[in-house]
Formats: structure tokens, sequence, C-alpha cells
């Protein structure tokens, strides 16, 4: 890192035909390493250079700042942008997706009318201002319908170049039946009355778009048909979708059929469709994905069936990580799981799908492997890893909650196990045998103790207080990192994207919150427990720690590493001692 950040440097002093690009790719470089002071460094030495010469580079430091945090400081960069270099139209849709992440609806309304004014044809900010209108029209207290929506997709079909014209009808259609199913969501028949505007859109994007692209459109518009129970016409869209669909694109038809008979309750149907996606576009890993997923919703007392179909979807796609994640978290076996997440990590070491599920599988409370320090090390993998991938980001919410919950409320039950732990006659090495029962026994203690604390709690089923407790946790640092990352998929994530207000990243984490507060209310008594007893055997692998090396490398293992937290060795030990301690109480786990 460092060499790269020399030749840089030098390149920026002799090349100066390519010094923007190099400038801009440092800034980049020393973001990406931490080296933030460094970055503002390169940034201040254009602060008496001409503006429209290093417009491209102080738009990267605006970027840098929004990232970091540093909300006002990058709006008033952009703003400066927007006064100096007005043609330039990613300017203005930076500054808009600034202040959207920051549900400033007027001031991002503002800016987009900027850009338009002075862009008429810049495609980007015409579907930003589209997706804007429609989130400021569900805002309405007195829905008032698609008044903000509608008057946007008028004036970019009178001002989009025509290459991208069919894109707008088509989000519109999609705008046009989300607002209809807001209206009727159960009633088939109500949807149908209410889709004439959005057919409509469909229409004018199909008579607009490319050859290649209009089996897109009649995708759109089969599952719109399907959701308002038009079953013929929904089976006549999706023969024109095949017929007219590239070659590489034929398994994303597949699919999409198959959802489209889900949605009609033709669950036969669909399954047929996704037997022959697997016969004729094998090597496409959707078609198995979608199958595995399809026989866990459709088929929940048949999980064999799913585990089976996931085990084949394995053989022949064994580096995708959204398959082996799905293949552990359906395992039931808790040594049969860890065996598949080895295996997992082997075949697809950095897929942030994988890592987010083994951060799952020591998140739950009642695994012997619950451990609050191995998940947020893996949810890190995650988040790094697989950005986009939003449950990551719901796990890390879950864990800030368990967390608080261990910082409020279990302080004396960690004073007692100290105090426990601390009194246990370790003093002198015993022989190997006499040392297992005593850790066996101090080990049933520990749980005891933690079972009994959790149970005497004064908020011990009392599920509101609780939540109100929890309400006040900060997430700023949280949103900062989702809102960077941007997710975009993820079964959780979409769960709560399609349900809260707006659709945002700050809105999908409120609406997770209220409901992951519940969960862990919920499961109060067990998350008390859990954290004392992984707490409990830690301090136990601690005092470990001191014994004769000797003895535990007898069980192969380094026990002065133990000693040092920061080792992996004390990591490896500690799951190891957790999956030997005994399981909280049936009766605890019960409640």
């Amino acid at each position: 890192m460092y060499e790269a950040r020399r030749v840089l440097r030098q390149a920026m002093v002799f090349c100066d035909q390519t010094a923007e690009v190099l400038m801009i790719r440092a800034i980049k470089l020393e973001e990406k390493t931490g080296n933030y002071k460094e970055a503002r460094e390169l940034l201040s030495r254009l602060e008496l250079v001409d503006i429209t010469k290093v417009w491209r580079i102080a738009l990267e430091g605006a970027m840098l700042e929004s990232r970091c945090g540093n909300i006002v400081t990058a709006r008033r960069v952009l703003r400066y942008l927007r006064k100096h270099v007005p043609w330039f139209g990613p300017i203005y849709f930076e500054a808009f997706r600034l202040e959207e992440k920051e549900e400033n609806w007027l001031e991002a309304e503002d800016i987009v009318e900027q850009g338009l004014t002075e862009i008429p044809k810049y495609g980007p900010l015409w579907m930003g201002a589209l997706r804007l209108a429609e989130t400021m029209d569900s805002l309405e207290p007195d829905g008032g319908g698609l008044v903000r929506t509608r008057s946007v997709i008028e004036r970019a079909a009178k001002n989009i170049s025509k290459e991208i014209l069919w894109k707008i009808w088509l989000e519109a259609g999609a705008c046009e039946h989300r607002y209809a199913k807001s209206l009727n969501p159960d009633d088939p028949a109500a949807l149908s009355r209410n889709l004439t505007r959005a057919r409509k859109c469909l229409a004018r994007a199909a008579l607009t778009c490319p050859s290649n692209l209009t089996w897109r459109v009649w995708v759109s518009g089969a599952l719109m048909e399907a959701d308002a129970g038009q079953e013929a016409t929904a089976r006549t869209l999706l023969r024109r979708a095949y017929a007219t669909v590239p070659e590489k694109s034929r398994a994303s038809v597949f699919v999409e059929a198959a959802n489209a008979e889900e949605t009609l309750g033709n669950l036969d149907v669909a399954s047929a469709i996704l037997t022959v996606a697997r016969s004729e576009v094998s090597s496409d890993w959707k078609v198995w994905l979608e199958a595995v997923e399809f026989e866990r919703r459709c088929s929940p007392n048949d999980s064999e069936r799913a585990r089976s179909l996931a085990r084949a979807a394995i053989e022949m796609h064994n580096s995708t990580g959204r398959i082996w994640a799905l293949v552990v978290a359906m395992e039931t076996d808790p040594e049969q799981q860890a065996e598949l997440l080895r295996r997992a990590l082997e075949n697809v070491p950095k897929s942030g799908e994988v890592w987010c599920e083994a951060a799952r599988v020591h998140l739950d409370p009642t695994s012997q492997a619950f451990d609050l320090g191995t998940v947020q090390r893996f949810l890190d993998f995650a988040t790094q890893f697989t950005p986009q991938f939003g449950d990551s980001f719901l796990e890390c919410l879950r864990l800030k909650l368990i967390l608080e919950v261990k910082d409020k409320f279990c302080v004396a039950l960690l004073e007692r196990l100290r105090e426990l732990v601390g009194a246990s006659e370790f003093d002198v090495a015993p022989d190997r045998a006499t040392l297992r029962e005593q850790r066996g026994a101090l080990m049933e203690e520990i749980v005891s103790v933690c079972a009994s604390f959790a149970r005497s709690l004064p908020m011990a089923g009392d599920d509101e207080s609780v939540v109100q407790e929890l309400d006040g946790v900060d997430l700023a640092d949280l949103v900062l990192r989702a809102s960077n990352s941007e997710p975009n998929y993820g079964a959780h994530w979409l769960s709560f994207h399609r349900s809260g207000l707006g659709k945002g990243v700050r809105a999908v984490i409120r609406e997770a919150k209220r409901n992951l507060c519940r969960e862990v209310a919920h499961q109060f008594v067990r998350y008390v427990a859990a954290v004392g007893r992984q707490e409990g055997v830690a301090m136990l692998v601690r005092k470990e720690g001191n014994w004769d090396a000797s003895l535990e490398c007898k069980d192969g293992e380094s026990a002065g590493a133990a000693a040092d937290e920061t080792d992996s060795d004390f990591a490896r030990i500690l799951e190891k001692r957790l999956r030997e301690c005994p399981p909280l109480p049936p009766a605890l786990l019960n409640t």
C-alpha cells in the first residue's frame, strides 16, 4: 500500500495531463486505507486553483465527506459546484442523493428541479426525480394519489432522450402498479380495475423499447397481471417474453414465470417450470436458488426436499455464496451445520451471505455457540465483502440491541460470574482428568447462575418495558455504513424495504428496529442468560491461560495463546469450550 501511494504521488508531479485522474485515485486510496487526514491534505492543495479546472476532484472530495458523515461540509461543496459547474449532471445527481439519504425531501426536490432546468435530457436525474416523487406522494397524510409522480412522468416523456424513454414508461408502470396494489392489497378483482394507467404505461414502454429488451416489459406486465388474478393474460405475456428473450437471459424469464404462477396459486405449475429451467439452463445459479427458496416457501413441512435440492445445487454451483448460505440456514443439526460452514468458507471465503449466516448461528441464544465477539467479527467480514447484501446490516442492528441488553441488564450478572470464576481453585495445575472434572463442574454452575439471574430480573416477561429501554439505541454509525453501501437485496432487508414508508436506508432501518426490538424483548430472558453463559466461559478460558501450557498441549491446544484475546487461538478455544459447556435449561429456552 505504501508503494502504491508513493507511485501515485510521483505520477501527480510528473504527469500533468493525467494529474486529475491520479489525484482522484490517490484520494480513493487514502480513503480505502482509512487515512482521511492524508486525503484531506491532498484536497487542500486545490484551495487556490480555479474550480473550473479541478471540479471533478472537488466532487470526489464532497463524496468523501458524505461517506464520512460530514454532511454539512459535503453539502457546502456540492452547492459551490452547482453554482460554478452547472453543466455537469452528476453534480446535481450526487447532491440530490445526499439529501435523499438524509430524508430532506423538499431540498432534494429543489436540487432536482435546478438540475433538470440546466440539463433537461439527463436521464439519471429524471429517474431520481421519479423515485423522489413517488416517495413524497406515499408520505402524504391524506393519500392524495400520485400527483407528483404523474407530473414528473409527463415532463420526462417530453424531455428525455428517445433511447431511454422506455425506461421511464417501464418505471411509471411499476409506480402505478404499486399504488393500485396499496389501495386494494387483498382484492385482485379491484386491483385489476385500477390498473388501467399501469397498463397504458407498459404499452408505451413496449412501443419505445429496443427489440432485444422488450422481454423485460412483458415480464413486468405478466407479474402485474398475476397480482391482479389475470391468469390468461399473464401467461400470454410470459410466452412473448420467452419468445423474445436473448439466450443469456432465459433463466430470468423462467424464474419470473415461476413467480407469476406461484402468485396465481398454481404451485404445481411453478414447480414444473423450475424443473424445466434446471434442465435447460442448469448453468445459471439463479434457477437453482429460486428452486430451493420455492421449496422452502411452499413446502415448509417437507424440509428434506428443499435440503436435497440445495445439495444438488451446491454440486452444480459450489462457488455461489447465496446457495451455500441457504444450505447452512436449512441445516438443523449443530455439528452438521458447523461442518457445512467450514466447507462453505473454504469454497466462498469472500461471500458476505455465508459470513452473515455464520453470524446468525452464533447470535442464536438457544445455540451452544452463542458468542457476541464472534458475531461482530463475522458481520465485519460480511459487510466488507458483500456490502450490497442488506441482511448483514439488519444482523448488525440485532447485535447492537443485544449489546444494549448486555450493558443495561447484565452488569450484576457479570460481576457475580467474575467472583465465581475467580474463587475457583485453579491455582495449582491438577492432572488432566481432575482438570476436566473441575472445568465441567464450574461450567454447570455458570449456567445455573445465569439461568437463575435471568428469571429473577424485574423485566422478565415485560416486553413493553424492554422495548422502551432498547428504543434509545444509537444507530447513527450503522445508518451511515448502510447508506454508503446502498443494499439492494436480502430476504429480510426487502421485507422491511417494502413495509417502510419511503424507500431509503433510514426508513428500512427504522422499520427493522421496531420489529427487532420486539423480537429481542420477547427473548429477553434467553439473551440475558446466553450473554452470561458466554462471558462466564470466556472468563474461564482466560483463567485457563495461566495454567501450565503442557497440560493444554495434550489436548492439542496452546493455552499460552489463550491468554491473549486478540489471538485467534483464544476465539478457537472459546468456541470449543462453549460447545462443551452445558446448554441453557430447556425450561428457560421454552419461556
